[in-house]
């Protein structure tokens, strides 16, 4: 009787894990959850996606990868960034986002508006 070593049993590869929320290689997401959107994205993803080989547009310049939360939070006051009549370009993304969800035919809607 010959025993199988546990070398010769294959297993199978155990996929990686998701990155943890918060988690500074968190790719980008939105999601609802207890109510509120939110939009996440890690400070290391968005350090990566600025590059022009993966899509970004510094062309001159790069991110000191040391000063990664920085950078987001000058990401952040440029997106909440408000004109002489309140406007901003994450209000009007999410403006934007509204009346493509709506064209798209979303079931939320009542038509017509009463």
């Amino acid at each position: 009787m010959t025993m199988k070593s546990k070398r010769d049993s294959k297993q199978p590869a155990i996929p990686p894990l998701p990155p943890a929320t918060g988690s500074a290689n968190t790719p980008l997401r939105a999601f609802v959850s207890d109510k509120i959107l939110t939009v996440q994205i890690g400070v290391e993803v968005l350090e990566w996606a600025s590059r022009p080989e993966n899509g970004g547009t510094l062309e001159r310049c790069k991110v000191d990868k040391r000063r990664r939360i920085e950078w987001a939070k000058d990401v952040i006051n440029e997106m909440t960034r408000e004109d002489e009549v309140g406007n901003s370009p994450l209000a009007q993304f999410l403006d934007d986002m509204m009346d493509k969800a709506a064209d798209n035919g979303s079931a939320a809607l009542c038509w017509p508006n009463a």
